[in-house]
């Protein structure tokens, strides 16, 4: 998994603005690829539907169609992940798109499809922290379309107004038409043993942490390095680094 410490260049302002949030921690150095994000909506809907396995196993309920704004919700964070896109200008031209290409893809879904994505996008180093403490693969040995699965169902958990079965459904709806069976049944479990310890306990894990530049890393999705620059900043001004927490 690329570093998601070193694709940021202006710490506090970039982390908290829906403008400038790069597209993930994790650009590799040398491309850019929000142009990707522009594809049409539809036809990536279509491949997606003639790569998928579309082997299901025993026990699971009938799959359901994705519904537009997760699945282009997907395909942006997909190209953050893997082709370094921006989120800034790869989420307005997949919404162009998608409102091209489906008549029912209305504001409301343009807004729940832009809270996924930078969402997502700002809570990153704390989904993947929370996804490894869940899963028996760590996050960066996991297919990248894999994470961006898990990062989405997680932060409709954890952080938006999403009910836990409708997040979990609807994630595995989506891993089923993006991915294939097996990384389907690791998105049902791990986001229903995230369920399971729920959200004061993460917290409380979180807050455990002993080191405590990784402690409000984790807490606040920052790179390591930018905390430690922080604190370094402070100490240099005679206050304590304690004023971080």
């Amino acid at each position: 998994m690329r570093s998601w410490s070193g694709a940021l260049t202006r710490a506090s302002d970039w982390a908290r603005s829906h403008q400038q949030v790069k597209a993930g921690w994790t650009q590799r150095p040398g491309r850019v690829g929000h142009a990707s994000a522009a594809r049409n909506v539809s036809a990536l809907w279509q491949r997606r539907r003639e790569t998928a396995t579309g082997r299901y196993a025993d026990g699971y309920r009938a799959k359901r169609n994705v519904d537009p704004a997760r699945l282009v919700a997907f395909e942006v964070l997909d190209s953050i992940e893997q082709d370094g896109a921006f989120a800034n200008l790869a989420l307005p031209k997949a919404l162009r798109a998608a409102k091209e290409d489906f008549a029912s893809f209305d504001g409301r879904d343009a807004a729940f499809t832009a809270e996924l994505v930078y969402g997502t996008t700002r809570a990153q180093g704390r989904l993947d922290w929370i996804i490894n403490a869940h899963s028996t693969r760590p996050v960066d040995q996991l297919d990248p379309s894999l994470r961006t699965v898990l990062r989405m169902g997680a932060h409709q958990i954890l952080n938006m107004r999403v009910p836990d079965h409708a997040a979990v459904a609807s994630t595995v709806d989506l891993a089923r038409e993006v991915l294939t069976d097996g990384p389907a049944k690791m998105v049902n479990a791990v986001l229903r043993s995230i369920i399971r310890t729920g959200a004061d306990q993460i917290d409380a894990d979180i807050d455990a942490i002993e080191n405590p530049v990784e402690r409000l890393a984790v807490r606040y999705s920052h790179p390591t390095w930018i905390v430690s620059a922080l604190g370094d900043a402070l100490t240099a001004h005679g206050c304590s680094k304690d004023e971080l927490e």
